[in-house]
């Protein structure tokens, strides 16, 4: 783990919402429990779609998706929670242009 990935919470040390999708994502846990996460993390501000895409990229293969493709692993996500994938819907131009990773 890098500093990067550990913010203070109340005094605690914590994982980033990023940092704790790769590990659900690398423990492949259950993807609605994930898409929940990515939408209360957008919600708050926490979490870049943009930057999401990049950093899930790695677990694309791991979780049934083309090798590197974080957009299509986000969208896979994404269709297990409605409110998130409407959300995720209204981006879908922007993120089509964007190189897979």
């Amino acid at each position: 783990m890098v500093e990067s990935d550990v913010a203070v919470l109340d005094g605690l040390p914590v994982t980033t919402p990023v940092r704790t999708i790769r590990d659900l994502l690398d423990r492949r846990i259950d993807a609605s429990h994930i898409a929940t996460i990515i939408r209360q993390a957008v919600d708050t501000g926490q979490v870049d779609w943009d930057d999401l895409v990049q950093q899930i990229g790695p677990f694309a293969r791991n979780n049934g998706v083309q090798p590197g493709d974080g957009t299509e692993l986000l969208r896979q996500l994404l269709a297990q929670d409605e409110l998130a994938m409407h959300r995720f819907a209204m981006r879908t131009s922007e993120l089509d242009a964007l190189p897979p990773g």
